[in-house]
């Protein structure tokens, strides 16, 4: 499949078939400073991110799994919350560590993918009182824990994950609790549509927090399924797009 830019202008295509595209795409991918948070998600042209199941899976279509790929491997860590967990099975990346947030300290184990392919350990972040549930249900899974007052805000957790993991690029891929909790921190957002957008918010959530809206300069690409993706930058001050391809 392709990717086509739309805007900003040049147009610009990518044949995610091949290495030198990805390659390519990576390199506007990539976030500009070493401390950067990004949430990304999928959504339906009405800004809902999960299907009739609970689930983001019923939303996924064209080239979105490999562009959350290529997102996985630009950032430093991979933030998601444990109801996501819940409802999807998640591969853990290869190379990017995964942070789970579990304050209860539930993990569906189960759910997780090729866990003994990861050059990381599952990092878990939870209560005191969660850190037993952790260890029990993690048994076979190569993990560490990260005990914290589950009264932390999230640019102290935001901090202590950049800590645990040596780097500060981090990936918020939800679901709606955690993206709520880090929104007001991020710096652009990443957003997958179900086309055709039926309103000027084109596929936003609703419950997006008013006082970070993206500005109305997004970037523009859609794929050869029509699926269409907003590269939207935040009051935090992300830099417009290259006009060029990265390298």
């Amino acid at each position: 499949m392709s990717l086509h830019r739309l805007a900003p202008g040049p147009a610009l295509e990518f044949d995610l078939g091949t290495e030198s595209a990805k390659a390519s795409l990576s390199g506007l991918l990539t976030p500009p400073n070493d401390v950067w948070m990004r949430a990304i998600m999928v959504a339906t042209a009405a800004g809902d991110t999960i299907d009739s199941r609970g689930s983001s899976e019923g939303l996924t279509q064209g080239d979105d799994r490999t562009l959350l790929h290529l997102h996985r491997e630009v950032s430093d860590a991979i933030v998601l919350g444990r109801r996501t967990l819940d409802r999807e099975r998640i591969p853990i990346p290869r190379r990017t560590p995964l942070v789970l947030l579990s304050v209860s300290g539930q993990v569906a184990a189960d759910n997780l993918v090729g866990a003994e392919e990861s050059e990381h350990p599952l990092v878990v972040v939870t209560s005191a009182g969660g850190q037993e549930h952790v260890h029990r249900q993690l048994a076979k899974v190569p993990h560490r824990v990260v005990v914290i007052d589950p009264q932390t805000d999230a640019a102290a957790l935001a901090n202590i994950i950049r800590t645990e993991v040596e780097g500060g690029r981090l990936l918020i891929e939800g679901g709606e609790h955690t993206w709520r909790m880090f929104a007001n921190h991020c710096d652009d957002l990443w957003l997958a549509v179900t086309p055709p957008p039926t309103s000027a918010r084109a596929g936003l959530p609703p419950w997006w927090p008013a006082d970070n809206l993206p500005r109305t300069d997004a970037a523009v690409y859609t794929d050869d399924a029509r699926m269409l993706y907003y590269h939207h930058r935040l009051h935090r001050g992300a830099p417009p797009e290259d006009g060029a391809p990265g390298l």
